[in-house]
């Protein structure tokens, strides 16, 4: 759980760079989104979240995922090609 949230706020730094941009409403056609549901920490959360939900003044209920997309921006496409070259 940990990685993902560092990598969260890795991908977030990135887009307030105009690094790249995070697109959660614009999923990736005929991707395997179901491979997320699957997956341990998925499950996990599912059960830190019915847990959270039990307690008085819970601040959240419900599970969910974002199913989206990341680009690079123009930025980012840029600073690849300098890393690169």
């Amino acid at each position: 759980m940990e990685l993902v949230k560092k990598l969260g706020k890795e991908l977030s730094l990135l887009e307030q760079m105009d690094l790249i941009t995070l697109d959660y409403d614009i999923p990736l056609q005929n991707y395997p989104y179901e491979e997320y549901k699957n997956s341990a920490l998925y499950a996990y959360f599912l059960q830190t979240v019915s847990e959270a939900a039990r307690q008085p003044d819970a601040t959240f209920d419900k599970a969910g995922i974002d199913l989206g997309s990341m680009a690079l921006t123009d930025a980012g496409e840029e600073m690849v090609d300098q890393i690169i070259a």
